[in-house]
Order: C-alpha cells, then structure tokens, then sequence
C-alpha cells in the first residue's frame, strides 16, 4: 500500500482540425482531415516532452475523444475535433508544452484552433513529519513499509497545496482506476479505516 505524496496535475485541452468537406468519389475536391491528422498523431505519441525527474515520471500525453464524419458513408468531413490531456512535470510548464505542440502543427500545414484549460500546476509535499506519519500507521497496522510513489492521479489536495500544507494522499489500491467494472476490495477498505484511525491517533500524540 502507497503512501502517495502530492502529484502533479496536467491539462485538458480541445482542439479542432479543418479540412474541406467533400464527396470521397472526388478526393482532389476535399481535404480528409482525419487522413491529415494520422502522421501528426504518431509524432505527438512518440513526443518526448520531458525526462521527469527523481519525483515525477516524465510528462505524458494522451488523446481521450476523437470526434469526426458526418454520419454518411460517402462524404469526406471537414473538421476533426480532438480532445487530449497532458499529465506534466515539473520538468515542463504549460507553455513550454503549448509552444512545443502548436511547433509540431505548424509543420504538418494543418489548419487548426486549439483551446487550453489548465487545471492545476504539479507541485511537491516536501516536509516529511505527516508523511511519517503515515507510513508508521501502515507499519502498524499492515506491517507494510510503504514507497512514497506520485504516481497516478491527483486528488483536491492541490488546492490547499500552494498554502504551504503537508499533503499525503492515501486510499484504496487504483489498479482498475476508471476501467470497465473498476473495484476495490471490500477487504482494503476495512484495512484503510483501520489505517486512517491510526493515524488520528498518531497525530494527535505527536501534537
């Protein structure tokens, strides 16, 4: 079991890809923007955006919708639309990844518009006495010696981060995380409220 420390939080951005919507019986007369966007897909997924560092894994980037066609079987559409996220490091910021993104669209001579929303910066818990804390509970209770892991997702601890705040997240095993029939074990949470009570009283004896 993880004792998680904070983890970075990436983007959610939208963007749109313009073609020339047509008849697919007259292909010179229409712009595929679905075929334009096949090379650029594969470039952006072998992108190395940053090595990451000691506490982050390096930044990734993935494609969550792809919306296109008009329904009909014979008709070239004209606009793509892309949804996609960037889970980032440190090691890059939001308009570094911007700016190395719009770079490669500009060489694929595609016409596009991109809009970005960005949802938090990544930051790092670096006091460690509630983080010790944490893991002696587990120790207690599970008889586990826990890795700090920041991996994964994120939680709302990165509102309260920026204050200064120790933030440690702690909850059931995430390996079925947002797949078909996730689940956790009925098992683990028993154990986890044994886990979160121990650390009640940890703090409270440390205070």
């Amino acid at each position: 079991r993880d004792a998680q420390e904070s983890r970075g939080l990436g983007d959610v951005y939208k963007r749109q890809v313009y073609g020339i919507q047509g008849h697919v019986a007259y292909p010179k007369q229409a712009l595929n923007p679905i075929l334009g966007m096949g090379k650029t897909l594969e470039k952006l997924k072998n992108m190395e955006w940053d090595r990451g560092n000691e506490n982050f894994e390096p930044t990734s980037f993935q494609v969550s919708n792809i919306k296109s066609g008009t329904g009909a079987e014979n008709v070239v559409p004209g606009v793509l639309e892309m949804t996609f996220n960037f889970r980032f490091s440190p090691e890059s910021s939001p308009n570094g990844l911007k700016e190395m993104f719009e770079t490669l669209l500009k060489k694929s001579d595609l016409k596009y518009d991109v809009s970005w929303t960005l949802s938090a910066l990544p930051f790092l818990t670096s006091k460690t006495e509630f983080i010790d804390i944490v893991k002696s509970s587990i120790k207690e209770i599970s008889n586990i010696d826990t890795k700090i892991d920041n991996g994964g997702g994120t939680s709302d601890g990165r509102w309260v981060a920026p204050m200064g705040s120790e933030i440690v997240e702690l909850g059931p095993l995430n390996k079925t995380i947002h797949q078909i029939d996730e689940h956790v074990d009925i098992e683990d949470l028993s154990t986890l409220k044994e886990i979160y009570k121990k650390i009640l009283i940890n703090v409270h004896h440390s205070a």
